[in-house]
């Protein structure tokens, strides 16, 4: 992924996570009286990240685009980053260990 690329995704991202954050304070000036609605809103900009960035975890081995190179490793990262983010570590953490989980099991396959 190019650097123009990687400045496009990045400036998007926050661009929709503003916008999503931004919008519903702008356009209703009283509290939701569904809370379903309220709930919804709330969490569509995570489901929004995660439909963006999923595909780029497992095309970040390779394993897609190059055959030959599992997609194992960034399965593996991937595991662990949910498993992190669900005991609510830290976000470093929770990236600092799928990175390395992801760069151990990928030497450990080759």
């Amino acid at each position: 992924m190019s650097h123009r690329t990687l400045l496009g995704v990045v400036l998007l991202t926050a661009a929709i996570t503003y916008a999503l954050r931004a919008l519903p304070m702008l356009l209703f000036k009283r509290p939701f009286g569904n809370r379903y609605l309220a709930a919804f809103l709330d969490a569509l900009p995570y489901a929004l990240l995660t439909a963006m960035i999923l595909p780029a975890i497992f095309y970040s081995t390779g394993g897609a685009a190059y055959p030959a190179r599992p997609v194992a490793p960034a399965a593996a990262g991937a595991v662990t980053a949910l498993a992190l983010g669900y005991m609510k570590r830290p976000l470093p953490v929770v990236a600092l260990a799928a990175t390395a989980v992801a760069y151990l099991c990928d030497l450990l396959l080759a």
